[in-house]
């Protein structure tokens, strides 16, 4: 990836919203370019359902796209024009594409309602959607010319309490994971605590693959691969000898993911669980 200017004055090009039938990705980054603009943050994965903004070989497409290379196209007009590019990635809400064939990666309320916002809905790292975000990452960081990412909402939204959390949840700490807020309890603070490693680690295990490169391993769309939930057979999934099943060459990049994400989420909870005393009013 290349570097940074070091004073940015940035733009994001938020494909989600725009009208691809009339975006002219040459023109407006000559606009930009001659107005000052020295960074443009473009879509890559969009955050209307995950859809792709380039021919992604594990996202689906935006179907206006019609296997055009808008990203790419933005990405060699910025590099001809002397201007990072940084590729945003939505880490967070997906379509149906994904969460019909897999409800079970959805985040849920401790109540267990689904987290939702219009139509897309809120997956969970902890599922095998976290992989997915990694590989996809890797694979615009291997296509482009890319100075960085922006990984937007990185996160366990309104709890997050979906099969894939307890299970990891259980596994990670012996205990079952808290389903309602009890403030100033050694237990709560575990469990923030908890939620921070598992954030930070999925990000690490972004941040390591992207660095990688080609050595990440083969690729698959896994949205395409057959559902295994966190329960039965699917709860090693979580984490466990079964991870990756039926995602073919992929094994690799989840085993690494849920490597850095338990090491993360531990020594995040060591660091922090005597200074952690009282939890919020509300968890996301």
């Amino acid at each position: 990836m290349s570097g940074l200017p070091s004073a940015i004055r940035a733009v994001t090009l938020e494909l989600t919203q725009a009208r691809l039938d009339r975006f002219d990705p040459h023109a407006t980054v000559d606009f930009l370019a001659d107005r000052g603009v020295n960074t443009i943050v473009c879509f890559a994965i969009g955050y209307g359902g995950g859809e792709a903004y380039y021919p992604s070989s594990l996202a689906p497409e935006h179907p206006a796209l019609q296997s055009r290379d808008l990203f790419g196209e933005v990405c060699a007009r910025a590099a001809g024009r002397g201007l990072a590019l940084i590729a945003y990635v939505n880490a967070l809400f997906a379509g149906p594409e994904f969460y019909e064939p897999h409800p079970d990666w959805v985040q849920r309320w401790a109540d267990g309602r689904e987290s939702t916002q219009t139509g897309a809905k809120m997956l969970c790292p902890n599922s095998p959607y976290g992989e997915h975000i990694v590989a996809v990452s890797a694979e615009i960081a291997e296509r482009y010319p890319i100075a960085g990412f922006y990984l937007d909402e990185p996160s366990l939204q309104s709890w997050c309490a979906c099969a894939w959390c307890q299970a990891r949840y259980a596994r990670d700490t012996g205990s079952d994971l808290p389903l309602a807020i009890e403030r100033g309890t050694p237990e709560f603070a575990r469990f923030l605590s908890w939620r921070e490693g598992v954030v930070s680690g999925f990000v690490d295990a972004v941040a390591s693959a992207v660095r990688a490169g080609p050595e990440v391993g083969a690729r698959s769309p896994i949205w395409k691969a057959g559902s295994g939930g966190a329960s039965g057979r699917g709860a090693a999934g979580a984490g466990g000898a079964g991870a990756g099943r039926g995602l073919r060459g992929r094994r690799c990049i989840g085993s690494a993911l849920r490597a850095t994400c338990s090491q993360s989420a531990l020594s995040s909870g060591e660091r922090r669980r005597r200074r952690i005393t009282a939890p919020p009013a509300g968890a996301r």
